[in-house]
């Protein structure tokens, strides 16, 4: 409990990024590695989504 007396929950965070990997080599990571740690919730982020993308419009 904390100090207002309120459950305290705990979470565990793991980071399976590889800096240089294309998506499918993350996919790789995640179907072989991160898995085998049953998680609940997944967070996929890539700064090269949507970079290829050669119909955007820019301004």
């Amino acid at each position: 409990m904390d100090n207002n007396g309120d459950e305290i929950q705990n979470y565990e965070i793991l980071n399976f990024g590889v800096a240089g990997y294309s998506a499918l080599q993350e996919l790789y990571v995640f179907e072989e590695d991160a898995l085998k740690f049953e998680p609940d919730a997944v967070f996929f982020c890539s700064p090269s989504i949507g970079r290829n993308n050669f119909g955007a419009q820019f301004s």
